[in-house]
C-alpha cells in the first residue's frame, strides 16, 4: 500500500500541471519598461518511481514523431459516428470520467451530441493538449468547447459543430478504434501531454472481452488563431507595437516543455522591421531679396529641399526575419546567453477569420517542445502572437496558428461500454488500496 501512495504523490504533482499547463504560453512581458520576463517551463517533468518500466515501450511523452502504436492493439474498421452511437464513449483524465454521445438523429448525416460530466469539471471534449476554449474570431475569444451537433463524413470522420449559428465553430474529428482486449489497462491511461496518469503506474488489472478504446486526431477545418490564455499579458496594443519592441536588444523569451537537453529561447525580430521611419523630403520654392547689378534689391526665388515632420514608425513588413537566441532559465527577466543567434527563423502578420496575428516558423533544427509544441504536431500547429478585444481595447497575446486539415492527435484515449466499466474498477480499486 505504502507503494501506491508513494508512486501517486510522486508522479501527481506532474500530472496534474501537465494536464493544466500543455500547451499554455508564459505571456508576461512588460514592454512599456523595455523588460520581457525569463522563459518558464509549461509543466513539470514526470517523476516516475524507479521500479516502475511498465512505461519504456517509446510510445510515451511529447518528442514522438509518429503516432503511437502499442503493441497487441488490433486495428477495427468502426467509423467515428459507429464510436459515438449507443452509449457512445468514455473519457478519463485520470480520476474525471465524461461520456460523449449521440442524443438525436436530425437527417442522413446530422446528430445532435450529449456530453455529460460532473459540474465544476474542466477536462472533457476533444482537444490537443488543453480543451480548444479560445479560437479568435474578429479579434474576439470564441469557444469551442461545447458541440451541439456533428455531422458524418464519407471518410468515417465526423464534424463538430459548438453552436446553431450560422458561422459554427467546427472541428474535424476521427476516432481510429482498436480491440484491447486482453490489454493492460494502465497502456491507456494518458496525461494530456502523453505521459502515464498517477494510476497508471499502480493498476495491474486487464481489459476483458469487447473492449474498445479510441484513439482521437482532431483537425480544424480552416486556418485558425487559437489562444489558451486570453488574460495573457504581453503590453503590447497591437503587434506592430510588439515587433517594434522585440526588434532591438530584448528578446522575448519562448516558454518550453522541459526535457533532457531542452534549449530556452527568445526572439528578436529583424532590427530593420521596428526601425524608425526614413525622414521625408519635399522641394520647396522660397522667395529671397538680393541686390541685382546695379545695386537695387530685388526678389529673387529658388528651390530648397527640406523635411517633412515626423509622422511615427514605419510601416512593419507583412514577413521578416527572427533570430533565434538561447536565454538564461530562472531569471526575473528575459536574458540571452550570447550576442550570436543560436538560428533565424521568419514570421508572418497574417489576418485569419478577422483576427491579425503573427504567425512563426522555425527551422527544423529548433525542437517543437522547445517552443511549446509537440514534435508530432509542429506540422500542424506553430508559435503566434495573436490581437484580442478586451472591452474597448485590443492587446496582444501568445497563442497558436492552427493550419487547416492538419491532423492533431489527442493522446487521451477513449473507451467503450465494456472497456469504460474496466477502467472505472480499476480506479477505484486504486483509491481504496490507497485509503487502507
Amino acid at each position: 500500500m505504502e507503494n501506491i501512495r508513494h508512486f501517486t504523490k510522486r508522479f501527481s504533482l506532474a500530472a496534474s500541471a501537465a494536464a493544466v499547463c500543455a500547451l499554455t504560453l508564459a505571456g508576461c512581458q512588460t514592454t512599456g519598461q523595455k523588460t520581457a520576463s525569463a522563459p518558464s517551463a509549461q509543466e513539470s517533468s514526470p517523476v516516475v518511481s524507479e521500479s516502475v518500466n511498465r512505461f519504456d515501450d517509446g510510445t510515451y511523452g511529447f518528442m514522438l514523431t509518429q503516432v503511437p502504436s502499442i503493441k497487441g492493439a488490433k486495428p477495427l474498421g468502426l467509423t467515428t459516428l459507429q464510436a459515438f452511437e449507443g452509449e457512445g464513449v468514455y473519457y478519463f483524465n485520470d480520476r474525471e470520467e465524461s461520456n460523449f454521445r449521440i442524443d438525436q438523429k436530425k437527417n442522413d448525416t446530422t446528430y445532435t451530441v450529449k456530453e455529460t460530466y460532473p459540474k465544476g469539471q474542466k477536462a472533457h471534449g476533444f482537444a490537443w493538449g488543453t480543451n480548444v476554449n479560445s479560437i479568435v474570431r474578429s479579434g474576439n475569444s470564441v469557444s469551442a468547447e461545447f458541440p451541439s451537433y456533428l455531422t458524418s463524413e464519407p471518410d468515417g470522420s465526423v464534424k463538430l459543430y459548438s453552436d446553431n449559428s450560422k458561422n459554427p465553430v467546427a472541428m474535424r474529428l476521427k476516432l481510429y478504434a482498436f480491440d484491447v482486449s486482453g490489454q493492460y489497462i494502465y497502456h491507456y491511461l494518458r496525461s494530456r501531454t502523453n505521459y502515464p496518469t498517477p494510476a497508471a503506474g499502480v493498476i495491474s488489472a486487464r481489459f476483458p472481452k469487447g473492449s474498445v478504446v479510441y484513439m482521437p486526431q482532431i483537425a480544424m477545418t480552416q486556418d485558425q488563431y487559437v489562444v489558451l490564455k486570453p488574460d495573457a499579458f504581453t503590453g503590447a496594443g497591437n503587434v506592430e507595437g510588439f515587433v517594434r519592441t522585440f526588434s532591438r536588444d530584448i528578446p522575448y523569451c519562448l516558454s518550453y516543455l522541459p526535457r533532457v537537453g531542452f534549449k530556452a529561447y527568445g526572439v528578436v525580430f529583424d532590427p530593420t522591421a521596428g526601425a524608425p521611419a526614413p525622414t521625408q523630403f519635399k522641394v520647396v520654392t522660397k522667395t529671397r531679396y538680393v541686390k541685382n547689378k546695379r545695386g537695387k534689391r530685388v526678389k529673387q526665388r529658388y528651390q530648397e529641399k527640406v523635411a517633412l515632420p515626423a509622422t511615427g514608425a514605419s510601416a512593419i513588413p507583412e514577413n521578416g526575419e527572427v533570430s533565434l537566441y538561447s536565454v538564461k532559465t530562472g531569471t526575473v527577466f528575459c536574458q540571452s546567453t550570447s550576442k550570436t543567434p543560436e538560428t533565424r527563423g521568419s514570421y508572418s502578420i497574417k489576418t485569419v477569420d478577422g483576427t491579425k496575428g503573427i504567425a512563426f516558423s522555425f527551422p527544423s533544427t529548433v525542437k517543437a517542445p522547445d517552443t511549446g509544441i509537440f514534435e508530432l504536431s509542429r506540422d500542424a500547429v506553430s508559435l503566434a502572437l495573436v490581437e484580442i478585444h478586451r472591452g474597448k481595447s485590443t492587446t496582444v497575446v501568445p497563442g497558436y496558428f492552427v493550419k487547416a486539415d492538419k491532423p492533431i492527435t489527442d493522446f487521451q484515449y477513449r473507451f467503450n461500454g465494456v472497456a469504460a466499466k474496466a477502467v472505472r474498477e480499476a480506479l477505484a480499486s486504486v483509491r481504496q488500496q490507497a485509503q487502507k
